[in-house]
């Protein structure tokens, strides 16, 4: 017992619990003995004191500060075993770690612990409210349960939830091995239950649980029984992790990225959560001095709210909604990161407008300091405050609304997976809309004196919390329980979660808003009988509402116990950032190594693979001009000097992606597919010339994937070529002098004027779909090959039912039939719409012309919609058309 009472953990915390409110106990006494005060023990001043004193007993118990005591003293450093980071088994969870996984699990299942809690709070609410009169509770009871319940979703539930989910995925998002600080990381999550508990612990207190709200509004809030001193307290040991986490978070983010990872490479998960710790580093502090200052009125017999000594009672409202209306943006932000997460992952597509998200995401952290008056437009404050205000919260509206559009953008045309995670997504976007017009509605003055203190304030606030914040939760629940757990949740128990919740939630409240603008004011326990028969609607929909939620404890419980074992994930997330691999292995896209992650990567060496001595390496770096032939010329001569000069060489060429220029939703996919086939036929032009090459498809940032790639390969020399000056963005970007500095190795640029490449290669760009292999089409490709050097690229709109897979297979075997004939061609799978996915082959691949395949018009949905009028009326360049009938693709298709 003596070594388990040593130990830093259950044993040690529970005797530290007991004697850290000794310790509060005989500070008490010994300062009210020191001033001579009556009576000696108060037991209401001994439980304020120890309400502070006891958790940091309980803390240093645990082992929260065992590193930093001995640090402080002097102690020489005990080696780190890393005994106290990771779980091994479940008992790890229930003691100091500082692995942010484990954290990050901590955080969502205690907060879930207070969400099952308040809820409960918010059923016998409801169960009193079913009728008009007194049910169950007494006014003052049920006083206390809102608020309770609502100290506890926003405090401990919706606050540190999303802390929880960012402490596990950030660091792997962002390259990081862990937070920037592991303990401290360690000790914001313990001061958090301790929060809790004080909050619950006030029922027990004389003359009950605090009951002004969760705002606890002075000078009500200086005269209200002990119980509102719990509050008091609570209020800082939360705040005090959300600060410590904000942090940690932004030293994490700001210090700790992988290389190559820039601000504006950072996942929006990662941006949202580095605006919410701004929030939180600025504006928390404002709620803790606000309950500072009314606990100093409690109980040292200051005045700050007594407005009979001069106290300001506007001023706690204006301190405490200072913070509490950005903290509406601390529970919103972190969602706004997990939906664009969620809604680019199972669109298949990534994020529409991805910089300007990340602008309004900083735009909301600014405008979000400029509305907290709104609240206060029948408090009396000052009159000519309150248009500025309205006006502000409605311009706060913009860049909320760039979320939304961008949202629905991201989904338009996507390759829809309607899965658990998206559908509570979906959700989100329709309740945190139908929140966010109320809240405009709100905004406005005269409309906002009618229904103030009401219930339409309930249902507003219900509708931006619950099916705002929440319904992002359960999203990023589902989303990311695969990566926590290694299982697979039960995917029909996770829809009838969604749609149980989806239909209860509005059931619930939705009708407030009606209740509310009829008058029936909030925070009452009864009610007139006018309003009977609405609010027995919304307490039985509650009571469904809370029920749907054990469909996801069971869920949830269950799978992670028994569950399936989730597969790998085939299609990573970052696809869209990491290199695939193409060998020279001859024209045409088949040149492609999957998607690089298995084999060894072969180097090749030129005419030179049996000299011994350390090879010239040269690095190629171009996009739309890969394919050049002055720059094949160029690497065909540089080449040339290596060998006379007696030196092998190594070529690698990286293909940086596009950045599409226009405003069509482009699939990701598309974009990288292009990049492949114009390096896949670079490598096959330099095979012909006698040059081994190596290539790979990089981040679309041009000096980010120049650097990586001299990181990754070496350079003894780099060729960079772009498009001549004016239409060269690269070098409007002052692409080739910061390689050169930064590098310190010998750059040639080299411009290609694809234009003056005509005279020596016409480039086609094909458009067909199920006539893709008919006789007529091919026969025309031939006789264009004959007329002399053709370079052919063949699109496949996949076709609205999207039948990716028979598309590529048509396009294969096109591709097949085409080199058989010794032509160049190289070809994708491109946008459902045909008119689309021209538009964005034209920027991927330089073309002189287009020949389109279509059915007779008779079939032909193409021709009804006048696709070849509009691809001339769009384009300069030459049209042609080529009519094939579904007898010559049958046949056209098992050639």
């Amino acid at each position: 017992m003596a070594a388990r009472l040593k130990a830093p953990g259950w044993y040690r915390a529970a005797l530290g619990l007991i004697i850290g409110f000794g310790v509060g106990m005989g500070i008490d006494v010994g300062l009210r003995a020191l001033y001579g005060w009556h009576p000696l023990v108060d037991w209401t001043a001994i439980v304020t004191v120890g309400l502070i004193s006891s958790p940091f007993g309980f803390l240093i118990g645990i082992g929260c500060f065992d590193y930093w005591f001995r640090w402080a003293s002097g102690a020489p450093t005990v080696p780190e075993d890393h005994s106290g980071h990771g779980a091994r088994s479940w008992r790890d969870y229930f003691r100091v770690n500082t692995d942010h996984k484990v954290i990050g699990l901590q955080y969502i299942c205690t907060t879930f612990f207070f969400f099952v809690v308040g809820g409960v709070m918010a059923m016998v609410m409801r169960a009193e409210l079913a009728a008009p009169g007194t049910q169950f509770i007494s006014p003052n009871t049920f006083n206390g349960l809102f608020s309770v319940h609502a100290s506890l979703m926003i405090f401990l539930f919706i606050i540190p939830v999303f802390a929880g989910i960012a402490n596990y995925v950030i660091p792997l998002m962002i390259g990081a091995p862990d937070m920037a600080f592991p303990r401290l990381n360690a000790l914001s999550y313990w001061l958090l239950p301790i929060g809790g508990i004080i909050m619950l612990l006030s029922f027990l207190a004389p003359g009950g649980s605090f009951s002004t709200g969760w705002t606890a509004y002075a000078p009500l809030s200086t005269h209200m029984p002990l119980g509102q001193t719990f509050f008091n307290i609570a209020i800082q040991f939360a705040g005090a992790s959300s600060i410590a986490t904000a942090l940690n978070f932004l030293v994490t983010i700001i210090t700790m990225r992988a290389p190559g990872m820039t601000f504006w490479r950072m996942p929006l998960l990662v941006w949202a959560n580095f605006t919410t710790s701004l929030l939180v580093v600025i504006a928390t502090p404002f709620i803790a001095g606000s309950q500072f200052f009314v606990l100093f009125d409690r109980t040292l017999g200051t005045h700050f709210f007594d407005p009979s000594r001069s106290g300001d009672v506007l001023m706690y409202q204006h301190v405490f909604w200072f913070y509490s209306h950005p903290a509406v943006y601390i529970m919103m932000l972190p969602g706004f990161g997990i939906v664009s997460e969620v809604i680019s992952t199972h669109a298949r597509k990534p994020i529409f407008g991805y910089r300007m998200m990340a602008f309004s995401l900083m735009a909301i952290v600014v405008l979000g300091f400029t509305v907290w008056a709104h609240h206060m437009f029948v408090s009396g404050m000052f009159p000519w405050l309150r248009v500025p205000m309205m006006l502000t919260t409605m311009l706060i509206a913009v860049p909320t609304g760039i979320k939304i559009f961008s949202w629905l953008a991201t989904l338009w045309r996507g390759v829809i997976h309607l899965r658990t995670p998206l559908l509570f997504a979906l959700g989100f976007i329709t309740m945190f809309t139908l929140g966010g017009i109320s809240g405009i509605m709100l905004a406005v003055i005269p409309f906002d004196i009618h229904v103030s203190d009401t219930y339409f304030v309930v249902a507003h606030i219900h509708y931006v919390l619950f099916g705002g914040s929440v319904f992002t939760i359960f999203a990023g629940i589902y989303h990311w329980f695969p990566k926590m757990t290694g299982r697979m949740y039960d995917e029909t128990l996770g829809r009838i979660h969604f749609w149980l919740s989806f239909v209860f939630f509005n059931l619930t409240f939705g009708p407030m808003h009606l209740v509310g603008i009829d008058g029936m004011p909030r925070r009452v326990a009864d009610y007139a009988h006018q309003y009977a028969t609405l609010n027995a609607i919304i307490s039985i929909s509650a009571f469904i509402f809370g029920l749907s939620f054990l469909v996801f404890v069971y869920n949830i419980v269950a799978s992670w116990r028994h569950g399936p074992l989730a597969e790998g994930n085939r299609r990573r997330a970052d696809r869209g950032r990491r290199p695939i691999r193409v060998r020279g292995a001859g024209s045409g896209a088949r040149g492609v190594q999957g998607e690089g992650t298995g084999g060894r990567r072969v180097r090749s060496h030129g005419r030179h693979d049996r000299m011994s001595a350390q090879p010239h390496r040269i690095l190629v770096v171009a996009n739309e001009t890969v394919g050049g032939r002055a720059l094949i010329e160029t690497v065909k001569r540089r080449a040339e000097e290596a060998h006379e000069r007696g030196e092998p060489f190594e070529v690698t060429v990286i293909c940086p992606q596009n950045e599409p220029r226009s405003g069509y939703v482009i699939y990701e996919d598309s974009v990288r597919k292009a990049a492949e086939n114009r390096l896949a036929t670079t490598l096959g032009q330099l095979r012909e010339v006698g040059i081994e090459a190596d290539g790979e498809v990089m981040d679309p940032d041009p000096y980010s994937a120049t650097m990586d790639a001299i990181a990754t390969y070496g350079a003894d020399e780099i060729i960079i070529s772009t498009h001549p000056g004016t239409r060269s963005g690269w070098l409007r970007r002052d692409l080739i002098d910061r390689v050169r500095e930064d590098s310190g190795l010998p750059v040639e640029h080299l411009v290609v004027d694809l234009d003056a490449d005509r005279a020596h290669m016409t480039r086609t760009l094909v458009v067909a779909n199920q006539t893709v292999g008919g006789g007529p089409l091919i026969e025309l490709l031939k006789r264009k090959g004959t007329e002399g050097p053709h370079n052919f690229v063949v699109i496949l709109p996949q076709g609205e039912g999207g039948e990716h897979g028979d598309a590529e297979a048509r396009l294969a075997h096109t591709l097949d039939l085409l080199h058989g004939a010794g032509l160049e061609a190289v070809g994708q799978v491109m946008d459902p719409d045909p008119f689309t996915a021209v538009q964005n082959a034209l920027q991927f691949y330089p073309a002189d012309e287009i020949v389109v395949s279509t059915f007779p018009d008779e079939r032909s949905g193409w021709l009804r919609s006048h696709l070849i009028e509009r691809i001339k009326a769009s384009t300069s360049k030459p049209v042609e058309h080529v009519v094939v009938t579904a007898e010559q693709a049958r046949e056209g298709a098992t050639a």
